[in-house]
């Protein structure tokens, strides 16, 4: 599972953009007047599927919320594996609570595995974190 936002849509130089003399700053844009959203998605390995749920914000409820969405989906006999990375409302006392009473299994992985630039299964090649 994994959350994506606030996404700001504006230009970016690059093809199809004229030349400048001297390159502008785009400008940073912490207005946003009408707010924004932010996509909680899952995927199903099994089934190759892609769940989401788009919300105004990132709170223990909103994730609470997605999961109790997801666990509806399968038997109540069918453990779930959840992959979380760290952002602090996976962490909530309240989501922890739920995830074991309804046979779900939340894993951090570390830090290190996530952010891995190659598809090289992280197992298989040699770890450094620095």
């Amino acid at each position: 599972m994994d959350e994506f936002g606030p996404l700001s849509i504006r230009p970016y130089a690059g093809k199809g953009w004229f030349m400048q003399k001297k390159a502008d700053r785009l400008p940073a844009t912490y207005t946003r007047k009408h707010g924004v959203r932010h996509l909680l998605a899952a995927l199903d390995l099994k089934a190759d599927k892609l769940y989401a749920h788009n919300k105004k914000t990132k709170r223990h409820q909103d994730v609470l919320c997605f999961l109790q969405a997801l666990r509806r989906r399968y038997h109540r006999s069918e453990r779930l594996y959840m992959v979380l990375d760290n952002f602090s409302p996976h962490h909530h006392k309240r989501v922890k609570v739920w995830a074991k009473e309804n046979n779900v299994e939340l894993v951090y992985p570390h830090l290190c595995f996530l952010v891995k630039p190659n598809r090289v299964p992280f197992w298989t090649a040699p770890q450094v974190c620095a």
